[in-house]
């Protein structure tokens, strides 16, 4: 049945969308893109979109719920084994709660996010939810849910819901909802609800009704004609609309226009006081001078964008003033007014000849196909002196006068006058015969004479007088060459930009000396390409002189004392070919190249880039097409047609956008919160601390400026604190890798700004701990320093009882000595007493021995019994005395064995 409805409601559409054909205000095409399946968009039936409060944006399509941070999709599925998964792959309506998102479902009921955990929980509740399906949720300021649910047998009634704290966590854990409140109306064809402080309003049977939050009472009110939709704008006015009109009521004001065309849907844009109405494929926008009016006509709107990729079915604004619409099949559109700044004319054509300008503010262009200067589309006419042109150029004197140069016939030039009154008619000046002039310039001074250089002459032309004087500069250069620019500056020097160097002409008496400069190798004091495509003096100090080349960037030349500063890729200049520069009331430089528009600011340095991104057709321009109309919009001819802005449209995006950390990479894997890993208990967005294992030290981090003008250009600044300098890396690469970090604590910390370089001065931080190895721990140190104590104790030990040990040595090795001395001593002594006493005692036996040998006859017996006892016992004495002093040579280690013959017998009685 839902599906039918879808069916009949496309059909519908379509044939209003056939009915209305009255044609829109001619108008350049919008910009547009287009976000699809290709572009990591699950499916391309976009069933709503809304963004929360974190700057993300959240799509549901027919293949399950979309997040998209401006670089990438993030895809929420129904998986029947997952009990966290959403309950199913329709959704229908979405509605921010916080760190919540609730989430209807077509034919599964309500699901409640968890941003944090990304879990999805059932809604429940003990007195029973219908069946249907969700839709059109709103959360009141007393945190009550209300949603719109159209049943399975067709009716649709309007449920109020007051929902738990926290889920209840189960084997299928759900979120319970504590109060549910129904209202059914007569008609039950409630088609859509919205809200403001004390009420809510909503559509049933073609009527507008309001519900009293605090009394649930229910008031209808009548309104002019059937209505299908209703909504309320910030300012809290309620807005509705029906087949035939829209309406607005403010309090008890109520205001009603007709339409004469079918409206599928509106907002209101309270950043420009304008009603954005979606009629089929178009989004018109309707000012509010517009809406004085009775009535709205399709022609009375401006179309600000156009679906060729099927029906709109629904549209958001965000924060930042983006209108993203939905399609039938087709994907995402989004709709950004910043990039509606560049208008192209002659779309597909190749503009590479001069842009003429006049006083009135008419545009005319050569193009290559004819032969004829055409208007350009919204300028008004341009009046001209003579038709057909080969090339041309104007000018406006100080006085208000027009003059323009042109090439008829392959022989002269002609040069015109148009006085400064709006109706007067050219008036030819002076005709120079020069033969076939391939191209020419004009510039005209401070005292309003005309200056052509054209071949090798330079010519003045004097309106006053009306004199001419020609100038030959062929003395500086030979052979063949174009002449493209002319510019004069202070003290009567003129600037003549050729594609073989630039020419100096050099007040000289009545005339000028020539000089050229030429590109040296390796010379930074000098042009740095030969080829001048534009020449320009600086509007505030006129001694100065821009020159853009092909090929060496933009140069400024200081003529006071030719000192020249160079602004090429070197130093970050976007391209080194520079074909038109021009400058605008503020005093800043524009110029076209091959890389889209270049924008300079000479004061500070500050340099701006526009391309295809930023609306431009393309990237890629010619030389020669430039110039500025007298209300300062810029032109500038490029391989797809004429581009035209303004730069007082070119004010910075205030919006400085969120920033958030989006994913994790650690050692090249993906992490995500729940996985196997367990290094996230929160998703990577609500994470502020994290703690990785030693091996996981090579991160790479994700992160997304929530700005969606043109994500690619967003800008970063990052660094690691406790690894890096401050603020070291500035990029627009969405994210940072650190490989192979030292165990420690660093914080990650980044910035965003969005593609005008607007800061977002608040940086997301992700606190990181790189734990230490196991040997490297806490438990570790504390083993160690117990290893390193009882080492320590035990060299104590070991050193004091080696100590002990050498002392007990010392003492032991003095006490050896000392008995060793006392030894020597002893012996010394034995042996000096026994020297002492051997030498007597052998003078007493020797004689005794003799005198016993002699006299034994004539003793008598008990003499020679005395004399025999003296001898024994001296004999027994020189013994001992000879063993005293064999044992002090045994001391000495002097003693040697003296083996002889002994009888034992004899010797036993001797003893």
């Amino acid at each position: 049945m839902p599906f039918l409805q879808y069916i009949r409601y496309g059909l519908f559409v379509l044939a209003m969308a056939l009915r209305a054909t009255l044609p829109l205000a001619a108008q350049s095409d919008p910009i547009l893109d287009r976000l699809t399946v290709e572009d990591g968009l699950s499916q391309g039936y976009i069933s709503c979109i809304t963004q929360d409060r974190e700057g993300f944006l959240w799509i549901g399509t027919r293949n399950g719920l979309n997040r998209y941070d401006g670089r990438e999709f993030r895809v929420f599925f129904n998986d029947p084994l997952d009990p966290y998964s959403i309950s199913g792959n329709i959704p229908l309506s979405i509605a921010d709660w916080g760190d919540y998102l609730l989430v209807g479902t077509l034919g599964n009921g309500l699901n409640v996010f968890d941003k944090k955990t990304q879990r999805f929980y059932r809604l429940r509740s003990k007195q029973g939810l219908p069946e249907g399906n969700y839709a059109e949720i709103k959360v009141d300021q007393h945190n009550r849910v209300w949603c719109r649910v159209s049943l399975r047998n067709g009716q649709r009634i309007l449920l109020r819901l007051v929902l738990a704290g926290q889920p209840v966590q189960t084997d299928t854990p759900y979120w319970e909802a504590t109060e549910v409140q129904i209202w059914e109306f007569g008609q039950l064809e409630i088609r859509s609800i919205c809200q403001t402080e004390a009420f809510i309003w909503g559509i049933d049977g073609g009527k507008l009704f309001q519900i009293d939050k605090n009394t649930g009472s229910v008031r209808k009110l009548d309104m002019k004609a059937p209505l299908n939709s209703a909504f309320v704008a910030g300012d809290g006015s309620v807005w509705f609309y029906g087949d035939t009109g829209i309406g607005k009521l403010n309090g008890t004001r109520q205001t009603w226009w007709d339409t004469d065309f079918f409206i599928n849907h509106a907002l209101y844009d309270e950043q420009k006081g304008s009603l954005l109405i979606i009629r089929a494929r178009d989004v018109l926008q309707f000012d509010a001078s517009t809406l004085k009016t009775a009535s709205l006509q399709v022609s009375d709107g401006q179309r600000l964008l156009s679906s060729d990729f099927g029906v709109i079915l629904t549209v958001f604004c965000d924060a930042s003033g983006i209108i993203w619409t939905g399609t039938n099949g087709y994907g995402l559109l989004k709709h950004s007014p910043r990039l509606h700044r560049f208008k192209t004319y002659f779309k597909g054509k190749s503009v590479y000849r001069p842009v003429l300008t006049d006083a009135q503010n008419a545009v005319g262009v050569l193009l290559r196909s004819e032969r004829k200067i055409l208007d350009v589309p919204d300028t008004g006419p341009m009046q001209l002196p003579a038709q057909p042109v080969i090339f041309s150029r104007i000018a406006i004197d100080g006085n208000g006068n027009q003059w323009m140069v042109m090439e008829r016939n392959d022989r002269d030039l002609e040069l015109y006058k148009r006085p400064a009154n709006p109706s007067a008619a050219w008036e030819p000046a002076l005709k120079y015969a020069c033969g076939p002039a391939t191209n020419f310039t004009l510039d005209i001074d401070t005292g309003n004479n005309i200056w052509i250089a054209v071949k090798q002459q330079l010519i003045k032309y004097d309106p006053a007088k009306k004199e001419m004087k020609s100038f030959d500069f062929s003395g500086v250069l030979d052979g063949k060459y174009n002449v493209k620019a002319l510019a004069g500056t202070s003290g009567g020097f003129w600037w003549i930009g050729t594609d073989k160097g630039l020419v100096q002409a050099i007040p000289w008496k009545d005339g000028f000396r020539f000089a050229l400069l030429r590109t040296i190798p390796e010379e930074h004091r000098n042009i740095q390409n030969n080829n001048i495509n534009a020449l320009m003096a600086d509007p505030v100090d006129p001694a100065v002189l821009w020159i853009g080349t092909l090929g060496g960037g933009l140069s400024r030349l200081d003529t006071r004392n030719m000192q020249f500063r160079h602004y090429n890729i070197r130093n970050g200049f976007p391209d080194n070919v520079i074909y038109g520069i021009l400058t605008d009331e503020n005093h800043t430089l524009w110029m076209s190249s091959n890389r889209g528009i270049i924008c300079l600011e000479p004061a500070t340095g500050t340099v701006k880039n526009f391309t295809v991104k930023d609306g431009l057709p393309t990237n890629e321009f010619n030389v020669w097409a430039y110039a500025r109309r007298v209300d300062g919009t810029m032109l500038f001819g490029c391989v797809e047609g004429l581009v035209a802005f303004h730069p007082r449209d070119f004010i910075d995006n205030p919006f400085a956008p969120g920033i958030s950390i989006t994913g994790l990479e650690v050692n090249n894997r993906r992490i995500a919160v729940g996985d196997s890993s367990g290094l996230l208990q929160q998703s990577i967005e609500f994470t502020r601390r994290l703690k990785l294992p030693a091996s996981g030290n090579s991160i790479t981090i994700y992160f997304a400026a929530l700005e969606y003008t043109i994500p690619s250009k967003n800008g970063f600044r990052y660094y690691l604190k406790g690894a890096e300098p401050e603020w070291t890396h500035s990029t627009t690469d969405n994210k940072a890798s650190y490989l192979n970090l030292a165990p420690g604590s660093y914080t990650f910390l980044v910035r965003a700004c969005n593609s005008d370089g607007v800061w977002n001065e608040t940086p997301a931080a992700l606190e990181i701990t790189i734990l230490p190895p196991w040997y490297r721990s806490k438990w570790a140190y504390a083993a160690y320093a117990l290893l390193l104590l009882s080492l320590a104790y035990g060299v104590l030990r070991f050193y004091l009882h080696r100590q002990r040990l050498h002392d007990k040595l010392a003492f032991e090795q003095r006490e050896a000595e000392r008995l060793k001395e006392l030894d020597t001593f002893k012996s010394k002594f034995y042996t000096n007493i026994s020297h002492e006493l051997r030498t007597p005692l052998t003078l007493i036996v020797a004689p005794l021995e003799q005198h016993i040998r002699q006299y034994r006859e004539m003793l008598d017996r008990k003499s020679m019994s005395n004399l025999d006892m003296v001898l024994r016992n001296s004999r027994k004495l020189l013994r001992l005395i000879e063993e005293l002093l064999d044992l002090s040579k045994l001391d000495a280690s002097k003693l040697s064995l003296n083996e002889h013959p002994l009888p034992l017998v004899q010797w036993v009685r001797q003893w």
